[in-house]
């Protein structure tokens, strides 16, 4: 088994949604020993489903930072537990970052940061640390909060074979998108700095322009007949905007079209999504999420914002300060029953003439 593949079976375990906040209760004052053994239990239920791989305890045996690893043919995946206890230190984060550090030493595949403890007592402190984690911009290390983390415990549900086959073949085919533009970003960085970069993963998607702009003008309120003198710069801003968008890669096309369709209005007047959402939505973990988004921060199309309270946002840019365009093209969507991803994806913006 590569490695590769065995990183997408635990997460198919892993995946499970949320909890409620009043659920990680559970999580009060339990010792991090019993936290460890019920870990343990919950992958070994699923142990059919990962290749029956050799699990052991490591916690308190030169533990390397990690409380239990797996081994398949010499490939090796961590996990590190957070108890209550751990929370309550005020070095939570920096004693996090040295385990990381220590984890590093026994070349594991992957870092599994697993956080059991009350979500709601603790939660600036766990988006402090996640923050942190995902400015490394690094897929090493991937982490699950409390609400992601209870559905391993207190009697789990296990995934039946039929279930765990239909999710792995929905991650194998978005492996290869990832893939894709994993590769599409190690060009771009290799690129001489000051020319200009172009990431564009060719596909045979040839955009439509728009004409008239009539149907759009009429649902979101242009008033572009009324005021004529407005048509060309607005018709020029729009191609603008689809040509941009032509030069994108069609997967990065399709994360840009499911952030928008997810995002609101959040402070301060930007237009956003928690990209917590978008994360449990794709069934990937943080670091890759960080990297697909690059594409589109590179292009100018999005970008983190960190809300100490909230968690990170993923924001759409907008080409211009006043221009709520995505808001727009969203609304003319619902309104019409016309499909976002027809705009975003197939880039027929046609669709705006009527």
């Amino acid at each position: 088994m590569e490695a590769q593949e065995l990183v997408s079976r635990i997460s198919i375990i892993l995946n499970k949604g949320y909890g409620n906040f009043e659920d990680t209760e559970y999580f009060r004052d339990k010792p991090h020993d019993e936290l460890i053994e019920e870990f343990m239990e919950y992958l070994e239920l699923h142990n059919e489903h990962i290749g029956n791989p050799h699990n052991e305890i490591t916690h308190m045996l030169n533990e390397h930072g990690t409380d239990i690893v797996i081994d398949i043919d010499g490939i090796q995946i961590g996990f590190q537990i957070k108890s209550h206890q751990d929370l309550t230190d005020e070095d939570f984060a920096r004693n996090v970052f040295a385990q990381m550090a220590e984890s590093m030493a026994i070349r594991l595949a992957k870092w599994y940061i697993l956080i059991c403890a009350p979500n709601r007592e603790f939660e600036g402190r766990i988006n402090h640390l996640m923050n942190r984690i995902n400015a490394l911009q690094s897929i090493y290390q991937a982490y699950y909060s409390p609400r992601n983390t209870i559905q391993y415990f207190n009697n789990p549900e296990v995934l039946s074979t039929e279930k765990f086959n239909l999710e792995l073949q929905r991650y194998s085919y978005q492996e290869t998108s990832e893939e894709r533009l994993l590769r599409a970003i190690e060009r771009l960085e290799d690129e001489p700095q000051g020319q200009e970069n172009i990431l564009h993963i060719p596909d045979k998607t040839e955009p439509i322009y728009s004409k008239t702009l009539e149907r759009i003008s009429d649902i979101c309120g242009w008033e572009l007949e009324e005021h004529p003198e407005h048509f060309e710069k607005t018709k020029e801003d729009i191609d603008e905007l689809l040509e941009r968008l032509a030069r994108l890669p069609e997967d990065s096309r399709r994360l840009l079209s499911l952030i928008v369709s997810r995002s609101e209005t959040v402070p301060p007047g930007q237009y956003g999504v928690l990209a917590e959402e978008i994360r449990m939505e794709l069934r990937t973990d943080t670091g890759t999420l960080w990297n697909l988004v690059n594409v589109l921060r590179r292009r100018d199309f999005a970008h983190f914002w960190e809300d100490y309270e909230e968690g990170n946002f993923i924001i759409v840019n907008r080409p211009n300060r006043d221009w709520l365009i995505w808001d727009e093209l969203r609304n003319f969507c619902e309104e019409t029953g016309i499909n976002l991803l027809s705009l975003i994806v197939d880039l027929r913006f046609d669709y705006l003439d009527g």
